[in-house]
């Protein structure tokens, strides 16, 4: 039976590039039923499709191509998807290119033509075995680190509903920026901004209610908030394999530049952006031209912002009934008018938890609207 693990990683699969195709057709007919194979003839097409029909766990490459040959195409590669592993075929006069290439950390082995299908076979399965080793070991980091640091926010959050609301909201928003902007580092994205937004737990509750209000922030308030991404980075300085989340939360306390890394670019423009947001998304996106955030991820921002207020059907269930999963449409308060659970909120186990202890089976009853995927929906019906 698979694992968890095994189940979240993609079936790899195999780019073959040659600019001739009866050598690509007979590579097909070698290795039918060994691997899932996809084609294409010359170094172009092997990068359109490394761009658009990507991830590969290996691309098997020809040295000698017109236009882009092997060599450029890895180098590619390397930037499109630096996971994939690259295999070169050689002639013998090409040796030194491709150790060269190797050198370089751009290969992971180079066969020479004409290479027997058994050992073009076991290099095209050692490559993959070596790709499942790298992205498996990305999986662990955001199945394990990424899972345990939304539930410590969760925790933290407990308390403090008006915090929670801008937690959920940026994990949101940090998986949907970042899967546009810089795929390979969505796990460092979410948990960044995992880490500063949940950093205004430390801060008043007026703090809070001014930052509701456009323009309401004082000064204090604003220097409270500059001192965050700090202690998000100091949280984590001792937590091995995060130091590109730390690294990026320490920038953050730097002035913007224009030749900064993608996922900065992104911690940077949620950050600006949950410092302005108020009731109003569109005087705090506007607020986002001043800081100088490239229009094309503000565009994103604004669409992933509609698109999340439209989500998913909206229903009304009991209080009682609210299940992990379901997004909250409007803020809830519990029996003596205090927040408990504040509008575009996910509700999280340990939510349904204390509405359990806390609160009368009468209150229970009591329903609210929420937007909620059907596994959820079906089981408050």
């Amino acid at each position: 039976m698979a694992t968890t693990l095994e189940k979240t990683m993609p079936t790899p699969r195999v780019l073959c590039v040659d600019d001739d195709r009866n050598i690509l057709e007979a590579m097909r007919r070698s290795l039918k039923g060994d691997f899932e194979l996809v084609i294409a003839v010359g170094g172009v097409e092997g990068l359109q499709k490394l761009r658009e029909e990507g991830p590969f766990a290996v691309v098997i490459s020809d040295l000698r191509m017109p236009v882009v040959d092997g060599l450029t195409l890895l180098r590619e590669l390397s930037q499109i998807d630096p996971d994939t592993v690259g295999i070169l075929l050689t002639g013998n006069a090409d040796v030194n290119a491709a150790v060269s290439a190797i050198n370089e950390g751009q290969l992971f082995r180079f066969l020479t033509k004409p290479c027997p299908v058994k050992y073009l076979h076991a290099t095209i399965s050692a490559g993959i075995e070596q790709y499942k080793l790298v992205t498996t070991e990305k999986v662990i980091l955001r199945e394990t680190l990424f899972t345990s640091m939304r539930a410590l926010s969760e925790l933290a959050c407990l308390q403090r509903p008006d915090v929670a609301t801008r937690v959920q909201r940026a994990r949101r928003l940090a998986t949907g920026l970042s899967e546009h902007a810089c795929p390979q580092q969505t796990w460092a994205c979410e948990i960044g901004m995992l880490l500063l937004v949940t950093g205004w737990v430390t801060l008043p509750e007026a703090v809070m209610a001014r930052a509701s209000q456009p323009g309401a922030l004082m000064p204090s308030d604003l220097a409270q908030l500059a001192r965050l991404p700090a202690l998000a980075s100091r949280l984590i300085a001792d937590v091995p394999r995060l130091e590109l989340v730390r690294d990026s939360l320490e920038q953050l306390q730097h002035p913007r530049s224009d030749d900064e890394a993608p996922v900065i670019q992104v911690l940077r423009i949620l950050w600006d952006y949950d410092r302005e947001s108020s009731a109003d998304d569109a005087i705090a996106l506007e607020a986002l031209r001043g800081h100088g955030h490239r229009e094309e991820l503000r565009t994103r921002l604004h669409g992933l912002l509609v698109a999340d207020e439209h989500s998913g059907p909206t229903i009304e269930v009991r209080i009682g009934d609210l299940q992990p999963g379901m997004i909250l449409t409007e803020n809830v308060f519990d029996e003596k008018g205090s927040l408990l659970i504040g509008r575009g909120t996910e509700v999280g186990p340990g939510l349904s938890e204390r509405i359990r202890n806390y609160w009368s089976e009468e209150s229970r009853e009591r329903s609210t609207s929420v937007r909620a995927p059907q596994q959820s929906v079906r089981a408050a019906a």
